[in-house]
């Protein structure tokens, strides 16, 4: 009898040990799952509206190199010379999630029902070296490239697309698995962020438009939520206040530098800016504006 007890604690102790050895998942494997189009259920539909897209990214980008000023276009004279990156999920902060943020609610759920699209790395196919992006978006009910160039630099769009890179950055930071991740956008603060929830502690790396620091925060570094929030809690609060507040492409992004389509506005690519515009309604009345 002593025996029988002995043999239903221990199968108990196991029972109760699984979900602790199954919460927990390799970084890499979280942001594969969590991120990457190949693990996503909208794969088919993304890559059917990029083939299909009246917009053609790297084409756009070979016929306006010149305006665009970008150095890694230089020497680029075909399309042929560019190929994809592998696109990756982005989450829009809209005002439940910045709500949840600033009251100290877990984003844990809440990150999963904020609107996305996806954003893909455009690379130089001889050194694979990163040179812009482009966004695909739902538009006229159908997924579509909408906007070349986007918000990060080329190297942190890049980034945010390497799994690996990502996984080598946290594990480098002391994070070696986690439950949840998300990349989540908020351009009225000029800024993207990486979401890490490992052992219910929620951590954050920003990736900022067009500069190295903003708000106290650098660029590409592992901050707790608690550090985050101090430093970007009153300019959200701001934000919140006031809905029509002009927010949207950083100043960074204006410039010819940056390579953000809306610089094309006077030059009279008509079409184009004419998608882009459309486009940044619909963004601004889901970001947090």
């Amino acid at each position: 009898m002593k025996l029988f007890t002995f043999a239903i604690l221990i199968g108990l102790l196991i029972i109760s040990l699984v979900p602790i050895v199954s919460a927990a998942t390799s970084i890499d494997m979280v942001v594969n799952q969590q991120s990457t189009l190949d693990s996503d259920k909208e794969k088919t539909d993304v890559e059917q509206g990029i083939n299909t897209s009246e917009l053609k990214p790297k084409e756009f980008l070979v016929q306006h190199k010149s305006e665009l000023a970008r150095k890694g276009l230089d020497s680029v004279n075909s399309p042929d010379e560019l190929i994809d990156g592998k696109p990756f999920k982005v989450t829009s902060a809209n005002k439940a999630l910045v709500q949840a943020l600033l009251d100290g609610t877990s984003l844990s759920n809440i990150i999963y029902s904020a609107p996305h699209y996806w954003e893909v790395p455009v690379l130089l196919k001889n050194n694979l070296n990163p040179v812009a992006s482009y966004t695909v978006d739902v538009l006229e009910d159908k997924w579509q490239v909408v906007e070349v160039g986007g918000y990060l630099s080329p190297v942190d769009s890049n980034f945010s697309s390497n799994p690996k890179d990502i996984a080598n950055f946290l594990e480098n930071n002391g994070l070696k698995d986690a439950n949840q991740f998300a990349h989540v956008r908020i351009p009225s603060l000029h800024m993207d962020l990486l979401y890490i929830e490992s052992n219910n502690q929620e951590y954050f790396i920003p990736l900022i438009h067009g500069r190295d620091e903003l708000y106290g925060l650098k660029n590409r570094q592992l901050y707790t939520r608690d550090q985050l929030v101090s430093a970007i809690g009153p300019p959200l609060k701001e934000v919140m206040a006031n809905p029509n507040l002009l927010t949207g492409v950083p100043e960074a992004n204006k410039k010819w530098s940056s390579g953000n389509i809306i610089t094309f506005i006077g030059i009279g690519v008509v079409l184009v800016v004419g998608m882009i515009i459309l486009y940044r309604k619909i963004q601004m009345n889901r970001d947090t504006t």
